[in-house]
């Protein structure tokens, strides 16, 4: 008896910079990237660590390559998120199946200095 298999590396090798994200007033977007060798329907997501999906970043379809999306640290309701742990998800599905990859990121709030009120 023999059983055949397939290995789906339709995407790999994520990476998300900085290491953290600081929200406001001083902070820059997370880039996050992967290399993906198969055209795929691919969705990236923002989530909290117990899987609640913050925000939706990419659902379409990419071909092969090296694509990648920003977040801004906001959240579905273009709100900044709390600071913490969160998780991106990137999920692809082709004909081969559904391969997910995921990685934790920090979020870090930090307060801005205070305005002066003049008169």
């Amino acid at each position: 008896m023999t059983q055949s298999f397939v290995v789906n590396s339709t995407i790999g090798f994520l990476a998300t910079a900085p290491k953290k994200l600081f929200l406001p007033p001083a902070g820059r977007d997370l880039r996050i990237g992967w290399r993906q060798t198969r055209e795929a329907r691919v969705v990236v997501t923002v989530e909290t660590p117990a899987g609640e999906i913050v925000r939706t970043l990419a659902r379409r379809r990419y071909a092969p390559g090296a694509p990648g999306v920003t977040w801004n640290g906001l959240d579905r309701d273009r709100k900044a998120v709390k600071g913490g742990k969160y998780v991106v998800r990137v999920v692809a599905r082709n004909g081969l199946g559904t391969i997910q990859l995921t990685r934790d990121v920090r979020v870090q709030r930090i307060v801005g200095p205070k305005k002066r009120l003049t008169r």
